[in-house]
């Protein structure tokens, strides 16, 4: 879906796209996993393709997780660019970690985080700015706004035979055309649990 990135008024400083917008972006939404009758919930992810002039588009990607939700609204989740490890703790988190993170590391050494800060460098016209002059978020989560959150009731689940409506069905029946799909807020530095600011606030909304 064609969508557009539009900046909240702030004092944020973040450069480029993040500070003008865009208006030529194509969202695309997914499912991780392969669902099966035994499925928790979904996977949710999200794709954002920003159409640059005169240049190949710039992307970037977000999900909650690796491992599945326990809820089948997709908009539910929080999305993210940086996910946490596998919990090597619980049988299915040491599984996932001896042969999906393998997998991965052979792609890149980074395999729980991507890349956002191309868009901070990048203008829609395909100019740049010098290196020096870039300020973008370390992190970015992704909340759909809360009347579309919360777990579905059986009627937004089944249909009148019973059967499972699919998950796409249920966000195009969700959304229209001008919602705010995604409110979108920056974490300007790493988090470290466990230290004396390890209370996560996010309260920079892009």
């Amino acid at each position: 879906a064609r969508v557009a990135w539009e900046p909240v008024e702030n004092d944020l400083g973040y450069t480029a796209i993040y500070e003008s917008g865009s208006d030529t972006v194509i969202l695309r939404i997914s499912e991780m996993a392969n669902l099966f009758d035994g499925s928790t919930g979904l996977t949710p992810s999200v794709g954002l393709k920003f159409l640059i002039d005169g240049q190949e588009s710039y992307n970037i990607m977000a999900m909650e997780g690796f491992l599945p939700t326990e809820s089948w609204n997709f908009l539910d989740a929080q999305l993210t660019n940086r996910l946490k490890p596998f919990d090597t703790t619980t049988e299915t988190g040491f599984i996932m970690d001896q042969t999906f993170r393998k997998k991965l590391v052979e792609a890149s050494q980074r395999p729980f985080g991507l890349g956002i800060g191309h868009i901070g460098k990048m203008r829609n016209d395909g100019s740049t700015l010098d290196r020096e002059d870039v300020k973008v978020p370390y992190q970015l989560y992704f909340r759909a706004p809360e009347e579309f959150r919360g777990d579905l009731t059986d009627e937004q689940k089944f249909d009148e035979d019973g059967n499972q409506i699919h998950w796409v069905d249920h966000v195009r029946d969700t959304l229209s055309e001008g919602d705010v799909i995604y409110e979108v807020y920056a974490q300007v530095e790493p988090f470290f649990p466990g230290t004396e600011d390890d209370e996560l606030v996010l309260d920079d909304k892009l």
